[in-house]
């Protein structure tokens, strides 16, 4: 009787049905973590929820497919997918053809007010 009385006692300590207050080792104890399970559990769902509907993917779903309640990641999604990705080359070129035109646009500007201002100063000088 002796096991059995001590594995009650441990089982009455683990859960907080004996001493202080009603049920007060309970909530301080291990009915404390009942919130963290909730919270844990929470997030576990709504990951669920919003991830890729695609059997095995992890990756979040933010795209809808037409026509179905499904939503997809940017790898399965039947018209996102078949779009090119977009590289660092790619990127880079696109960089480069701005500033070329930026360049050009400034070389513009700059052309257009040396005509503005020489044509300022050649018409301010006073006639005799």
């Amino acid at each position: 009787m002796s096991i059995l009385h001590a594995i009650g006692n441990w089982l009455y300590s683990f859960f907080g049905i004996g001493g202080t207050g009603s049920h007060y080792g309970f909530w301080s104890g291990t009915g404390s973590d009942i919130g963290e399970l909730t919270i844990v559990g929470a997030v576990i769902v709504g990951l669920r929820h919003m991830n890729c509907h695609d059997t095995g993917c992890w990756r979040i779903g933010l795209h809808k497919v037409d026509g179905t309640p499904y939503k997809a990641c940017r790898k399965h999604h039947p018209v996102l997918s078949k779009q090119p990705r977009i590289t660092a080359e790619i990127m880079a070129k696109a960089h480069e053809e701005v500033q070329a035109q930026r360049r050009a646009d400034s070389a513009r500007i700059q052309e257009i007010h040396q005509q503005v201002t020489g044509q300022q100063v050649t018409g301010s000088t006073p006639s005799s």
